[in-house]
């Protein structure tokens, strides 16, 4: 691929990384990264624009620093825990120490033989609770469950004034995560769950599960409806063309996303977002301002928030390496030590446990756009 080099990337490295700019050169030392992510398959919305965007950290971080090694692995995990687990095995085997990867399931299928061998992974996409688990070389720079599942509830509770509401949700991991979440604060503000219906990763029809909650809409205030990023097309159009006419909730994976071509089937759903927009805007910083801008000149699509996500986390490891934090604890010492790291997604601060507390907001889809609403 063609190396990309932009004036803006020197800037970085002064205001963000300005270690990267002032260590002594190690000709010695090769860094060796493996990507472990959904590139095909339902999931590919997702993995595809976080390996865009570690190719563009890679390629800056190369144009600043040209005589240093670092190799990239990208494995395509789709979207399955046990393929992933395979990828991770023999990037290990090949003495990979430093990971990123994206997905619930996945994440929690990596964590435990990362730990074991006291190597570093950092996620950037999972929502799970269970990917919580004390090891500080197990980092997160993701929106969670818990923090959008208490917004979603308190807003179908506070805003749409629901009392009964059905789910469609996926049965792995992420969904299972969204379900719990968002009921338990539903369940607390005293609304009822009159039905939930799951769907498998790899479905391709949901006229069955879809039939069983029209058949309630009488009773029902709204749907929950979170699929795979490759599902929600057909999701939606299910729902519109089986008679669904209530509100519709959902979260910005299956919202914002490259398999979604027709807006018009999700116009006027509401659904839970990062504080992050895909497109410039007056609000943006100058890190975000130029991120966006070449990326999507790079790349001809404007990057969704995991591509920030990622950009991020690789140049915190890119940053980390190249201050001497060569093995796998120091690095995850010095990120959750970082208290001034500013990225393209905004403060970089991770707690004890190396997780990045991330903002959350509802947004509707108004004549095709997004727009902040809670």
């Amino acid at each position: 691929m063609k190396k990309i080099i932009y004036p803006f990337i020197f800037l970085l490295a002064i205001l963000v990384f300005p270690g990267c700019a002032k260590e002594e050169v190690d000709t010695q030392q090769i860094l060796k990264v493996g990507a472990i992510l959904s590139l095909t398959g339902n999931g590919a919305s997702y993995g595809v624009p976080a390996k865009d965007a570690i190719t563009l950290a890679l390629d800056e971080f190369e144009a600043l620093n040209p005589h240093k090694k670092v190799e990239v692995f990208f494995e395509d995990s789709q979207f399955d825990p046990q393929t992933a687990l395979s990828a991770l095995q023999s990037l290990q085997a090949r003495d990979v120490k430093y990971f990123v990867s994206n997905g619930s399931s996945v994440s929690v299928a990596l964590k435990g033989p990362v730990v074991q061998k006291d190597d570093f992974l950092i996620e950037v996409g999972a929502v799970t609770p269970l990917y919580k688990d004390g090891e500080k070389n197990t980092c997160r720079l993701a929106l969670t469950a818990d923090v959008s599942g208490q917004k979603v509830g308190q807003f179908i509770s506070n805003k749409l004034h629901a009392k009964n509401i059905a789910f469609l949700t996926l049965n792995d991991e992420y969904g299972t995560a969204m379900y719990h979440n968002i009921k338990k604060q539903l369940d607390a503000s005293g609304v009822d769950t009159k039905i939930a219906q799951t769907l498998g990763k790899d479905d391709g029809d949901f006229r069955t599960q879809i039939t069983k909650i029209i058949a309630q809409q009488d009773f029902l205030d709204a749907v929950v409806v979170i699929p795979t990023a490759g599902q929600a097309e057909r999701v939606f159009k299910q729902l519109q063309e089986l008679g669904w006419k209530k509100p519709i909730i959902s979260d910005n994976w299956t919202i914002i996303n490259q398999n979604l071509h027709d807006r018009s089937l999700v116009e006027g759903v509401y659904f839970s977002n990062y504080d992050w927009s895909t497109d410039e805007t007056e609000a943006d910083n100058i890190l975000q301002k130029q991120f966006k801008k070449n990326f999507q000149e790079h790349f001809h699509y404007a990057p969704p928030v995991i591509a920030g996500n990622a950009y991020d986390a690789m140049w915190r490891i890119l940053d980390g390496w190249n201050r001497g934090k060569n093995v796998p604890e120091q690095l995850a010492t010095f990120i959750i030590e970082s208290k001034n790291a500013e990225g393209v997604t905004g403060k970089l601060l991770f707690d004890e446990d190396c997780e990045s507390k991330r903002d959350v907001r509802i947004d509707q889809v108004i004549d095709e756009n997004f727009e902040k609403i809670y």
